[in-house]
């Protein structure tokens, strides 16, 4: 899975290099700045769970909830950062704006 998402992140500024496609920065900058918060956001879960992070789902038995970090503010932080950075990685692309809109 984490090799999934890091392909699905770097392929979407590939397509702009290496198969010189036009690359808009009035919608670009804007969606990778939020692709950045979302970055920013997962890497403060990792900190907050420390040695309790890991890529699968799991709770280990008799651990106390954690309340550091943004899981003072929501349950489950990650699945928002996800959640968030799709849509605009998919908007920034030439081939996402394309399904977008009748750009092609």
């Amino acid at each position: 899975m984490v090799a999934v998402h890091a392909g699905f992140l770097a392929a979407a500024p590939l397509e702009v290099f290496l198969l010189g496609r036009p690359f808009v920065p009035a919608l670009g900058l804007p969606m990778l700045a939020l692709v950045a918060a979302t970055v920013a956001l997962r890497w403060w879960v990792v900190a907050a769970l420390g040695e309790r992070w890991c890529t699968r789902v799991i709770v280990p038995p008799g651990a106390p909830l954690v309340t550091a970090g943004p899981y003072r503010f929501l349950r489950h932080p990650n699945y928002l950062a996800v959640a968030l950075e799709i849509p605009p990685w998919a908007s920034s692309t030439p081939h996402g704006r394309a399904r977008w809109s009748s750009e092609r």
